[in-house]
């Protein structure tokens, strides 16, 4: 019998709080800040082991403490915006890691058996996709996104996406809990639940070695903006309750002003650096909404006059700034009906508008409440939702599907724009991949979350899409990070200070954008696999839970 530190370790695992207090701090600490993505194989196995040795006792009430232990620190730049919404949104996902730990439970570790090592991983692809989808989806801090920074997680996502990634992790967990739960109830002690999560890394490890070597060509020179304009200054005139309508507009204008005049010197050392090298720009690009004005759709016709001379006063400034070059522009869209759009519009050297692409999966609480239309009394929650809680008025989806172009020389290629927090979304810039996309670039505003670990998150997400769909990924960010990723995930130009900074601070960024042809098995089934994985995985427990209750009604030990 063990005694000393061996068998207190023991009876922490075997009891209800230890394990998800410290497997979710391990997963937290996975993901930045701390950004430890070795842990995250250890996070799991603690929380897995517990489980086992408790066969399956409150294991969804284990799943959901670790898990608000992962997303209340993990996801705390939510606070930033609206508390209630990280409170919410946190015990919301928690809630997915309950329902992983409740259904392996229910359907493997009541019986025992070493079939739950691969059954935990089925689960776990099915409650990533759930969590997807449910509540028009949410799915950060996926186990996956921890390997962000490993070769071999990331660079064979082009094969099952991030769930690649979650699937080797989750095995590896699994298979170290199921060996030590052996060795601590006296069984044998072979390394064989091992087996299965040695055979995905090297599936993996293979296919990220041996695949060829991305080719790519230069695309567009492209120069990004950073200004860093902070989101209070950004909503301050809105919050100037106190002055008068007169003293409101002098306020507006004098920001504008200071707002556009700090753009416009991040252009004008844009060009002086491209000269300076004997190079041009052929595109500059302005982050999400940071175009202090609106434009109104149909920009050729409007609809009045006053709305007419709106457009070409913006049309004009941003042609001017650009300075001969095109413009991707963040900026809010209206049209006829005064819905509101979060939208890039793309304008030729000259300012000839040539398409807009509106924002598709907007940000719940922030840009839209959902399901609001349908609730009783929807339109009282909403006015008092903007009375006492800041929400701004509601957004309207886009259409997706829409490519913009851009020219470089005598070539012209087409950019996949997305925008916001789309990229977390793999199905978004997969789509626009398989439309036609040459290159993906993200215009995005996370000045809502400066000094926060958003930023690297959102960095981890980016390179993931880039390596899933082959083709380079340019971030475009008002406080950073502002960068282009390579096709195959690698982090090249970076805007950076004097210290290695690479967010909340202001800069420029000229780079030329890499571009690659050909597909990715990724691009061919995308999240499908996940899917049906998942199911597959709740269909096998539920039919081997049947077995064994068949088995137990007769007496009989079912196989």
């Amino acid at each position: 019998m063990s005694t000393g530190p061996v068998s207190t370790v023991e009876r922490l695992l075997r009891g209800f709080w230890a394990a998800p207090l410290v497997g979710g701090a391990l997963l937290c600490a996975s993901f930045p800040p701390l950004d430890l993505g070795f842990l995250a194989p250890v996070g799991v196995a603690i929380l897995l082991l517990s489980m086992r040795l408790r066969r399956g006792e409150r294991a969804g009430r284990q799943g959901w403490l670790a898990g608000l232990v992962v997303f209340f620190p993990g996801i705390f730049w939510i606070s930033k915006t609206v508390g209630g919404g990280w409170v919410f949104t946190a015990i919301w996902s928690a809630g997915f890691m309950g329902l992983h730990g409740w259904l392996l439970s229910r359907l493997w570790l009541r019986r025992g058996g070493a079939s739950w090592v691969l059954g935990a991983v089925l689960l776990q692809l099915l409650v990533d996709m759930l969590r997807s989808v449910a509540l028009t989806g949410f799915p950060w801090l996926l186990i996956g996104y921890s390997g962000w920074e490993n070769p071999v997680l990331l660079g064979s996502a082009d094969l099952f996406g991030v769930h690649g990634a979650t699937v080797a992790i989750v095995l590896l967990g699994a298979g170290l809990a199921e060996i030590v739960a052996r060795r601590l109830d006296g069984g044998d002690r072979t390394l064989r639940p091992l087996l299965p999560a040695v055979i995905a890394w090297a599936v993996l490890a293979g296919w990220a070695l041996a695949k060829p070597d991305i080719e790519t060509t230069p695309g567009p020179r492209v120069a990004l903006l950073q200004a860093d304009i902070p989101q209070e200054l950004k909503e301050q005139v809105a919050g100037a309750q106190t002055l008068t309508p007169e003293q409101q507009r002098a306020l507006d204008r004098e920001f504008v002003r200071e707002w556009l005049r700090k753009h416009d010197d991040l252009i004008v050392e844009a060009w002086a650096e491209a000269q300076a090298a004997g190079e041009t720009i052929d595109v500059v690009v302005w982050p999400e909404t940071m175009v202090p004005a609106e434009l109104y759709r149909p920009l050729d016709d409007p609809g009045d006059a006053k709305r007419r001379a709106s457009n070409d006063r913006v049309l004009r400034i941003l042609t001017r700034m650009s300075s001969g070059a095109q413009t991707l522009a963040g900026i809010r869209v209206k049209d006829r009906l005064d819905r509101v759009f979060n939208s890039v519009v793309k304008l030729d050297a000259d300012g000839t508008p040539r398409g807009i692409q509106d924002k598709e999966h907007l940000a719940p609480g922030g840009e839209y409440v959902p399901y609001l239309d349908i609730m009783p009394f929807g339109d009282q929650i909403e006015a008092a939702l903007k009375a006492n809680a800041g929400l701004p008025d509601a957004m309207t989806a886009g259409d997706g599907g829409l490519l913009l172009s851009v020219t470089h020389g005598e070539t012209e290629s087409a950019v996949g724009v997305l925008i916001c927090w789309e990229s977390v979304f793999p199905e978004i810039p997969r789509q626009r991949t398989n439309d036609g996309a040459d290159f993906l670039l993200l215009a995005a505003n996370y000045g809502w979350f400066e000094q926060t670990a958003f930023m690297q998150q959102a960095l981890g997400i980016a390179r993931f899409r880039a390596v899933e769909n082959g083709r380079s990924f340019v971030l475009a960010s008002n406080n950073g990070p502002s960068v282009v990723i390579g096709p195959d995930g690698q982090i090249g130009p970076t805007i950076t200070d004097q210290v290695g900074r690479t967010t909340d601070i202001s800069g420029v960024l000229v780079a030329t954008v890499p571009l690659a042809q050909g597909g990715t098995p990724f691009l061919l089934w995308g999240e499908t696999p996940a899917w049906v994985l998942g199911f597959l995985g709740l269909v096998w427990g539920v039919l081997r839970r049947r077995r064994e209750r068949a088995g137990h009604d007769s007496g009989v030990d079912a196989p």
